[in-house]
């Protein structure tokens, strides 16, 4: 699990992560690009105030890293919304660098988020969002157990491109 210490290698790895998205044969898995680019410092920011509140609280999340050496490659985060009355529900958010994707460590960082979730009382539910076109993510969760909640087509507009958003939903209680 990573720390607010963490947050300029999480920050590195998530910028390098983005700049794969839609390039080189990858489906478009962010909502970043050319036209609307990653804002690290809020990225940062954000992380700074939510790995600090204590789990159960509104806008808490912890994430858990990936790593190669020193290198952090990839990354999995749960967190709340801010309202208590959503407080049963955690989203999820994840993803590898190209050259460590195939290779299960998405399976793992995924099994490791499921385990903490069931281990938390209050959480009922893990939700997450998956980029229409994002097959192997969507296989994954499937296999996982996650199902499809709702669609929305057009969600996004990266480069110019129409991307649609699949609701995903994992019952853990």
């Amino acid at each position: 699990m990573l720390t607010v210490d963490d947050l300029d290698i999480y920050a590195a790895h998530f910028g390098r992560h983005s700049l794969e998205s839609g390039k080189d044969g990858d489906p478009i898995f962010m909502p970043y690009g050319d036209d609307a680019p990653l804002d690290t410092d809020n990225s940062i920011e954000r992380r700074l105030k939510s790995w600090s509140t204590p789990v159960g609280e509104p806008e808490w999340s912890r994430c858990w890293g990936l790593f190669d050496g020193e290198r952090m490659v990839g990354a999995c985060e749960l967190g709340s919304i801010f309202l208590v009355s959503a407080i049963h529900r955690a989203n999820l958010g994840m993803g590898l660098e190209r050259a460590y994707r195939g290779q299960g460590h998405g399976r793992a960082l995924l099994e490791t988020a499921i385990e903490f979730a069931r281990s938390q009382p209050f959480l009922d539910w893990i939700d997450l969002g998956v980029f229409t076109g994002n097959d192997p993510a969507i296989a994954l969760y499937l296999a996982y157990g996650f199902e499809e909640t709702g669609r929305v087509l057009d969600r996004f507009r990266v480069n110019g491109q129409k991307v649609g958003d699949i609701s995903m939903s994992l019952n853990v209680a």
